[in-house]
C-alpha cells in the first residue's frame, strides 16, 4: 500500500471538511505551513518575501518537511501552490510532485511543469495548458439524509458569473417559489433583501451541510469560461437533491437526468415550477463511486 502525503491549506471550514475526510490509513494531510509557530506575523511576510531564498522559506513548512522521503507519492493542492515549495521538495525527493488544480483558473502553471504532474477538473484548462484531467470529487457513505426539504439554495462569491442570480430571482417571485439566497463579499455591510442574505464572512460549511439538507433543491451558478462539474454539483449528487445549473457540462456526464438537473440556457425557465414537482431519481451506486474521494485517489496514483 502506497503512503501519501497530501498538502493542502486548512485556513477555512471547508478546506478543513476535506482534509478531515480525506485521511486514509495510508494518507496523511497536513497543512503546508506551520500555523503553530510563534513567529512574529510580520517576519512571516518577510521570510515569505524572501522564499527564492529556500533554507530561509523552509522555516515556515509544516511538520511534513522532517518525513518528506518516507512518502511515496506527494500531492499539493493549489490553495497552497507555490513555486518554492514545489522546487525544495522535488530536490528532496527528486522526482515529480503531483498538483491538483481545483480552482477553475485563467493563468498557465507552465513554470511548474519541471517539478509536478498537473491534474484538474477544468477540462478547457486541460487543454489549453496541456494538463491531466480528473474530475471533482466529494465523500460518499459519510451522510444519510432521508429528508425531503423544501425551497431552493444558492451561496455564492459575488462576482463575475454567467447568469446573474437576479433573473432566478425574478421567476421565484413571480411563482411564490421559496429560496435562500447566500452572497458573499467581504466589502458588503451585511444585510437582507427579498430572501437574498448579503454576507460579509463566508458561512462555516457544517452550516451550508445544513442547508442543503434542508432544501429541496441547490443552485449553481458557475465563472465565466469555466468548464467541468463543481463541488455544489457534488453536494447534490451525494445529498440527493436537485440542481439548477448554468454550466452545459452537465449534460455529458452519467449521472444527469432531466428529472433532476435543471440548465439555465436550456431548460426553459417556465419550465421549472413543473421540474420541481417531479420526483427525484436515484442514482446508482456505481454511478456515483465515480466522484468519490476514493476513485480520485485511486485515479491521480494510477497516473
Amino acid at each position: 500500500m502506497q503512503k501519501v502525503l497530501i498538502l493542502k491549506n486548512f485556513d477555512n471550514s471547508f478546506e478543513k471538511f476535506y482534509s478531515q475526510n480525506m485521511v486514509k490509513e495510508n494518507v496523511t494531510v497536513l497543512p503546508l505551513f506551520d500555523n503553530k509557530s510563534n513567529l512574529p506575523i510580520f517576519l512571516k511576510k518577510i521570510i515569505k518575501r524572501l522564499r527564492f531564498l529556500k533554507n530561509i522559506y523552509s522555516i515556515l513548512f509544516g511538520e511534513w518537511k522532517k518525513n518528506i522521503l518516507s512518502y511515496d507519492e506527494v500531492i499539493v493542492f493549489d490553495n497552497g501552490l507555490d513555486e518554492y515549495i514545489l522546487k525544495w521538495i522535488f530536490n528532496k525527493r527528486k522526482s515529480k510532485i503531483k498538483v491538483w488544480v481545483w480552482n477553475s483558473t485563467n493563468f498557465n502553471l507552465l513554470r511548474f511543469r519541471k517539478f509536478a504532474e498537473i491534474y484538474s477538473f477544468d477540462k478547457q484548462n486541460c487543454i489549453d495548458y496541456k494538463w491531466n484531467y480528473l474530475c471533482q470529487f466529494y465523500f460518499d457513505g459519510h451522510f444519510i439524509n432521508d429528508k425531503h426539504g423544501k425551497g431552493l439554495f444558492f451561496i455564492g462569491y459575488d462576482k463575475d458569473r454567467n447568469y446573474p442570480i437576479e433573473y432566478l430571482q425574478e421567476y421565484l417571485d413571480n411563482n411564490m417559489l421559496p429560496y435562500e439566497f447566500y452572497i458573499y463579499n467581504p466589502s458588503f455591510n451585511k444585510h437582507v433583501i427579498n430572501n437574498i442574505y448579503y454576507i460579509n464572512e463566508f458561512m462555516d460549511y457544517d452550516d451550508i451541510i445544513s442547508k442543503i439538507i434542508d432544501c429541496e433543491c441547490v443552485i449553481e451558478l458557475t465563472k465565466k469560461k469555466q468548464t467541468g462539474i463543481t463541488v455544489r454539483c457534488l453536494e447534490a449528487l451525494f445529498f440527493e437533491k436537485k440542481l439548477i445549473t448554468d454550466n452545459l457540462d452537465v449534460l455529458s456526464f452519467d449521472f444527469y437526468n432531466k428529472n433532476n438537473i435543471f440548465v439555465l440556457g436550456v431548460d426553459d425557465l417556465v419550465n421549472l415550477k413543473n421540474f420541481l414537482s417531479k420526483p427525484l431519481v436515484k442514482i446508482s451506486n456505481d454511478i456515483k463511486y465515480k466522484y468519490t474521494y476514493d476513485a480520485w485517489l485511486t485515479n491521480i496514483l494510477d497516473k
